[in-house]
């Protein structure tokens, strides 16, 4: 994995070098900044398309077991970027 991209409704952009498929689950693992490491599983919902064969692999992904603490982080973290725009 080498982005993700949070997006309301705790669902992401994510984008990789593997080719998965809508159902493929992933296991996620990524950090907040000044915030804590979040890991946790989730279903590509859609795979986004490339407009060339050399495009890197987008996937829209729904997480499927956050805990409570870490949709706070997420939220917490949307919002506070959601100021800087």
């Amino acid at each position: 994995m080498k982005k993700v991209i949070i997006a309301e409704d705790v669902k992401a952009i994510l984008e990789a070098d593997a080719i998965l498929f809508e159902g493929d689950t992933v296991r996620c693992s990524f950090s907040l900044p000044d915030s804590m490491h979040i890991t946790a599983n989730a279903e590509v919902v859609r795979v986004l398309p490339e407009d060339t064969e050399h495009d890197t692999n987008w996937y829209a992904i729904k997480f499927t077991d956050l805990s409570a603490d870490a949709i706070s982080a997420i939220e917490a973290f949307v919002n506070k970027e959601c100021q800087h725009t």
